[in-house]
């Protein structure tokens, strides 16, 4: 526990208190209700659902650095051919509308996690 700052704990309660709105019906509603939801989401949005991001650009990155070469075009490359590497269509099954040229953040955050690091240390 020592180099953990007030600020760390803040930040873990913020998540915990998140984590208890995403399964608990009681605290997601009262959280609903409240008005919080929006910073909620806004908070996930912008930090756990484009965690992929930040894997595929970091372990080029770092794999690169450590050979001893320049690691951030590296890194670049490596988020470039992670975003070609998937599907930049979504189509609404309810309006029949394709809409292209899009990132898909359902791709972003955990689920793209192994494709994440499979393109870091291919392309590293």
């Amino acid at each position: 526990m020592g180099c953990y700052t007030a600020f760390h704990y803040r930040r873990l309660n913020f998540l915990i208190a998140f984590q208890f709105s995403r399964y608990s019906a009681a605290v997601a509603d009262w959280v609903r209700e409240s008005g919080l939801g929006v910073y909620f989401d806004q908070a996930y949005g912008a930090s756990f659902a484009i965690m992929s991001i930040f894997a595929v650009m970091g372990i080029a990155y770092s794999y690169v650095k450590n050979e001893g070469f320049e690691g951030l075009t590296t890194g670049m490359i490596g988020l470039v051919v992670y975003l070609l590497s998937m599907c930049s269509t979504v189509t609404d099954t309810e309006a029949g509308v394709t809409i292209s040229n899009v990132i898909d953040k359902n791709w972003t955050n955990g689920q793209g996690m192994i494709s994440a690091i499979l393109v870091g240390l291919f392309v590293g």
